[in-house]
């Protein structure tokens, strides 16, 4: 019995060889079933991967708001912003920073850490010890999961708040624009000097105000005028409403009623005013977005715009996770000849596919030639379709 039991726990000892750049590592794992192999070997491989992923998050942020103080800097000094309110604009910019360059982060970190395991051979090392190449990506894929699951949060938590701070020091510090009005139960209320306007949708792209209604007072704040529109579009510095339906009032009663289906209307406002009150979609998250987008089909207007950005704000996250998919199988193939340089250029030229894919997909969505959910996730789906199509074909 005594024996059996010895023969039942007898421990196997295998050895693999593991190369970093500089040093070598032989590696004895002490394994009864794998398990313990595998767990070595997916620290080895996440803790290679998440060095390389915080350097890359880190450089990235590093270069982009050196670009971003340099392009801004001369406006804030020459607009008299307080030194504290400029270093809080480019502070807010490290999350939106951050949840943009996630998916070339890991793109990048996936490609020249499978790179250089594949250059000093430790990838045949592995795979010579029964190891499929597709159990060597997990850790990889795993920590790219969690990146995205971060930005989604991100996109649904900070990134509100901090666009909106960001948009409100642009209006105030370097335009000089005060907000006079709201953004509340999902239109936009805004007050003039004699005047309050209703808005149900303002696009700042179009400079297009849709579901309009002004109330006109006197010094006393006495209802004296109303003027209904379905819609008022900027063109040459004025306004021009279409649909109208005119009202004067008198002692609280109606005196009068016009129509008109189209006519300039003279109002101060410019569209500069409504873009400081007006909120972006990236200054709501999924739940307001989703919100903001019933009440506009409820009223019958058009919400194609919006929903194709509610979609994005779910599809880009995912992007962290499906282009180191697409970035490995490069990275396999490339990296027993070539090196970091090698990695960096790839990662610039699938990102670069990706950016403008994803562009010209949005915007066909904005103008309608896409449905909104295609748009938004076309991208994905085509890089993830050829990753997956690389992945089973490397050897």
């Amino acid at each position: 019995m005594q024996g059996e039991t010895r023969e039942k726990k007898t421990i196997y000892k295998t050895r693999f060889i593991l190369y970093d750049t500089t040093v070598s590592y032989q590696l004895s794992v002490v394994w009864m079933d794998g398990s313990l192999q595998l767990s070595i070997l997916n620290r080895y491989i996440g803790r290679e991967f998440l060095k390389i992923f915080l350097l890359s998050m880190s450089a990235f942020v590093v270069i982009y708001l050196i670009v971003d103080v340099l392009e801004n800097i001369n406006d804030f000094i020459r607009q008299g912003v307080p030194l504290s309110t400029t270093i809080e604009f480019f502070m807010f910019k490290i999350p939106l920073i951050m949840v943009q360059v996630a998916p070339v982060a890991t793109l990048l970190s996936s490609v020249i850490t499978l790179g250089i395991l594949s250059k000093n051979s430790e990838i045949t090392a592995i795979m010579t010890s029964g190891v499929s190449i597709y159990r060597i990506i997990v850790p990889v894929i795993g920590i790219s999961m969690l990146v995205s699951i971060g930005s989604l949060v991100g996109n649904e938590s900070i990134l509100p708040y901090t666009n909106q701070r960001i948009k409100y020091i642009e209006s105030t510090g370097l335009k000089k624009k005060y907000p006079r009005g709201s953004f509340k139960q999902n239109r936009i209320l805004y007050r003039s000097n004699s005047s309050i306007y209703n808005i149900n949708i303002f696009d700042p792209k179009k400079n297009t105000l849709q579901g309009i209604t002004i109330y006109y007072f006197d010094k006393d704040f006495n209802l004296i005028g109303r003027i209904d529109a379905n819609t008022a579009r900027w063109i040459n510095k004025k306004w021009y409403f279409y649909d109208i339906c005119s009202r004067r009032f008198e002692n609280g009663g109606e005196v009068g009623m016009e129509t008109w289906h189209e006519k300039t209307i003279p109002i101060s406002e410019t569209p500069d005013d409504f873009k400081i009150v007006e909120k972006s979609a990236d200054e709501m998250s999924y739940t307001e977005l989703k919100g903001y987008i019933k009440k506009i089909k409820a009223e019958g207007y058009d919400a194609t715009k919006y929903l194709v950005d509610m979609h994005a704000k779910l599809a880009f996250p995912f992007a962290g996770i499906i282009m180191p998919l697409f970035g490995i199988p490069f990275a396999l193939r490339t990296g027993r000849e070539r090196g970091i340089i090698s990695g960096i250029g790839i990662s610039i030229i699938i990102s670069f596919g990706y950016w403008v894919i994803l562009s010209i997909a949005l915007s066909l969505g904005h103008n309608g030639t896409l449905p909104p959910i295609v748009s938004a996730w076309i991208s994905n789906f085509i890089f993830l379709m050829v990753g997956i199509f690389m992945l089973s074909n490397v050897r």
